[in-house]
């Protein structure tokens, strides 16, 4: 950076970075945000103009705004030169880190389409509307994200582009939005925190990896991997983490050494941690080199248990469980009387239930199944 922030808007302070219209004023030009935890005015971590959020490694974030309240087909976008073109034929791998935040929400809504367009010349913008194109990436569901994850994919040149750009390029038709909070000051807008930026040629593994997948069980979670060619791969190793920063063993497998032919492989981590459960697949040499894959994630809660959020609630609830079976459940209020007349259900499937709770008073509350009880808190 060349300056610390010291109000929202200060994206100009990020070196080689550009908001795309090129104007460093405010409204009506689309200004995102760059937060510091030295920085002030609006421009500081953890408390920043938008909501609070820790950066996800560093000190320093971006902020978007990827759905205005007001304004149609408004967006915020980042973007940068990358430090050489890319080579056509060449795999990448783009991945990005993203987070809603916590508290202190000014935007209140999640979104769909959060994407990175690489082109060949810079994109433009006049004021704030969407700029469209076809991005290479796009996270297509809309996540409401009070930590942070990543999304990541490979991708294969198929051009000498130069520039990256990242933001949503569709129009607001062509999106999906979420209000998740109707206590921020602007519940139908959607914004998110980004970091960690990365394009860069893809470190393959020297085997064929065709998939690589963590699938929750009843009270474990299932690892499952496919190779099409092996060569010099002595064995696998399964690693998990919980904050993507210290890795622990759950099992090795042996892998084929050299082979041109598909092989199926499966571990089981039979003591998952309660929480977000972060997998990587991690590939060993005869010569003893170590390659890793992509990471994957699984939110585990324990048999017969519930996760319930937000807490406190004020309109929606979202009450999740493992093995855990919603048809028959109750909504007891803090006297154990069923009160499932005063809430409406949004959504009922397998281990998901969504309760709009708009109608009950502020108070302890409990949601009962079968095989479990949990209490939720009404603001």
């Amino acid at each position: 950076y060349s300056t610390l922030p010291n109000s929202s808007m200060d994206w100009s302070y990020c070196v080689g970075w550009n908001n795309v219209n090129m104007n460093s004023g405010s409204w009506p030009y689309a200004t995102p945000d760059y937060f510091h935890t030295s920085g002030s005015g609006g421009g500081n971590i953890p408390n920043t103009a938008f909501g609070n959020v820790t950066a996800q490694s560093g000190n320093a974030v971006i902020g978007l705004y990827s759905k205005h309240s007001s304004q149609s087909n408004s967006r915020d976008y980042m973007s940068c030169q990358l430090s050489s073109p890319m080579v056509v034929g060449t795999a990448y791998t783009i991945s990005f880190w993203m987070s809603s935040g916590y508290g202190n929400y000014s935007y209140g809504s999640s979104c769909s389409h959060m994407g990175v367009q690489l082109s060949m010349a810079p994109l433009s913008q006049t004021n704030h509307e969407n700029i469209g194109g076809t991005p290479q990436f796009e996270v297509t569901s809309s996540p409401w994200l009070t930590g942070w994850n990543m999304y990541s994919t490979v991708y294969t040149a198929t051009q000498p582009y130069q520039y990256f750009t990242i933001g949503v390029f569709r129009s607001d038709a062509q999106i999906s939005s979420t209000v998740n909070t109707t206590s921020a000051n602007y519940p139908s807008g959607a914004y998110y925190f980004i970091d960690n930026v990365i394009v860069q040629p893809a470190s393959l593994l020297p085997i064929e990896l065709l998939s690589f997948s963590a699938v929750k069980q009843r009270s474990t979670v299932e690892l499952n991997w496919v190779t099409n060619t092996e060569i010099d791969n002595d064995y696998f190793t399964i690693e998990r983490s919980t904050d993507l920063n210290s890795w622990t063993e759950v099992g090795v497998v042996d892998g084929a050494g050299n082979s041109d032919e598909v092989n199926s492989y499966l571990l089981v981590d039979e003591e998952p941690i309660e929480g977000v459960n972060y997998y990587r697949l991690s590939q060993t040499d005869f010569d003893g080199t170590i390659s890793h894959s992509d990471i994957r994630s699984v939110d585990f809660i324990p048999v017969g248990e519930l996760k319930i959020y937000p807490v406190p609630a004020e309109e929606i609830v979202v009450v999740q469980g493992n093995d855990v079976d919603f048809g028959d459940f109750e909504v007891l209020d803090g006297f154990g009387k069923v009160i499932n007349d005063r809430v409406i259900v949004v959504e009922q499937k397998d281990e998901k239930l969504v309760l709009n709770v708009s109608q009950l008073a502020s108070g302890n509350y409990f949601v009962r199944t079968s095989n479990s009880v949990s209490r939720f808190i009404k603001k």
